[in-house]
């Protein structure tokens, strides 16, 4: 089976969960592995018409509402008077004089991202107030730039180029960061699984194929969470989505899976518990073997006419019998006369 026919077969149904999850682990996680880089791969390629359009439209903002600037030798200048402070309904723009500088207004919490336009270098600034206010900071230095008139035209083009240049960086961190999360949530599962079976004693499936089974419920949660995502879904929909989708098939995957593996492949549990199910099978599986060679005896007229007859014949010996010895009494008789 391909690889495309495995990820289709594990999203449409549950039954091909028990004849996957069987196989060594190590086969099962490169299989993750691969469903983890074409889940970033089309994440990646998903989202970059949206990224080019918000990219467009930020370009236009700033060209209309920048003052008259440039960049030169890798350094920002503008005639305006500064400090500027420009306001955006997702974002706030602040244009200093020196490196460094504070912002006088202070963390804008509306406004949670802010871009501080230094001599040197572009600085990105993220508020959090969960618990407490947080700044996240990250600086771009401006001669990793080509020099220029600051305008809308040299934005979009700006923006386009730092996005496609992206690209490679984006999908390795997004294939590596999924990866890693599917087989930590796996191996927290497991554990957990493991955990509950020795404090209820209950038979239940080996540690592997538990593993295993982990694993692959997570394929359908990847791709379909991939492609709500690039559907415009973020955040907690997002991990809503995905704890959903995988509970639903790692629930139709283990029910799978103990229907149709037999009670040897369930671990040891399974074989040292004294189980009523097995012992009643495996007594209704004889009985119905006796009940189908009495209906082949009353079904079958010529059997029971062969056993009549031998009946009757076995009936017939005592009284044949009967009869030679009284022959042979008369015989005795009449000779003593003579």
């Amino acid at each position: 089976m391909t690889f495309f026919k495995k990820v289709f077969a594990l999203i449409v149904s549950f039954s091909a969960y028990p004849s996957l999850g069987l196989q060594p682990v190590r086969r099962v996680l490169i299989f993750l592995l691969k469903v983890a880089a074409f889940a970033a791969l089309l994440l990646v390629v998903g989202l970059v018409p949206r990224f080019l359009f918000h990219a467009k439209g930020a370009a236009e903002w700033l060209g209309q509402n920048l003052p008259d600037s440039a960049i030169v030798d890798g350094k920002y200048t503008t005639d305006a008077e500064l400090p500027v402070r420009l306001t955006h309904r997702f974002f706030s723009i602040h244009i200093v004089a020196s490196t460094g500088a504070e912002l006088e207004e202070g963390p804008d919490l509306e406004r949670p991202i802010a871009f501080v336009f230094e001599p040197e270098r572009l600085r990105m600034l993220l508020f959090t107030q969960e618990p407490d206010l947080e700044v996240v900071e990250r600086a771009f230095p401006f001669e990793l730039v080509p020099d220029g008139t600051i305008n809308t035209e040299y934005l979009q083009e700006l923006f386009r180029k730092m996005i496609w240049q992206s690209l490679p960086l984006e999908f390795l961190v997004i294939w590596l960061s999924a990866f890693a999360f599917a087989v930590g949530l796996a191996l927290f599962l497991t554990l957990i699984n493991r955990i509950l079976v020795r404090i209820t004693q209950r038979p239940d499936l080996p540690l592997v194929p538990m593993f295993n089974l982990c694993c692959l419920a997570q394929t359908p949660a990847l791709m379909l969470t991939s492609s709500y995502i690039i559907m415009g879904m973020w955040r907690w929909q997002m991990q809503g989505i995905y704890f959903i989708i995988y509970t639903v098939y790692w629930i139709g995957g283990s029910i799978a899976f103990r229907r149709q593996v037999p009670w040897i492949a369930m671990g040891p549990l399974a074989q040292a518990l004294p189980t009523r199910e097995r012992a009643g099978d495996a007594n209704g599986a004889d009985g119905a073997e006796d009940d189908d060679a009495d209906d082949e005896y009353e079904a079958d007229p010529d059997i029971q006419g062969d056993e009549a007859d031998a009946n009757e014949h076995d009936s017939e010996l005592p009284s044949r019998q009967d009869d030679d010895a009284d022959d042979e009494e008369r015989t005795g008789d009449e000779n003593r006369r003579v």
